[in-house]
């Protein structure tokens, strides 16, 4: 089993080194580079909102059966 701290030093150089890479980039592969991450990020959001989205939605779904549910009780029940 891996230690935490061992995780977090390999996390660590293998962000140092793409770091290195980056900085010997020429200005034509920075650009392409950070095009590349604002793409990677707004899919990201994307998605995250995507999925915000059904849960907010199956929530609204679990709340208007439930009233409904709750309503048959009723009416049945003053019957």
């Amino acid at each position: 089993m891996k230690s935490h701290s061992h995780d977090s030093s390999l996390e660590n150089l293998s962000a140092s080194l793409r770091t290195a890479e980056i900085v010997q980039f020429s200005p034509a592969q920075v650009q392409m580079y950070e095009n590349s991450l604002k793409y990677y990020r707004d899919m990201n959001n994307v998605i995250d909102t995507a999925i915000e989205e059904r849960g907010r939605t199956e929530e609204k779904r679990i709340i208007a059966r439930a009233t409904v549910l709750s309503d048959r009780k009723y009416k049945i029940s003053d019957a």
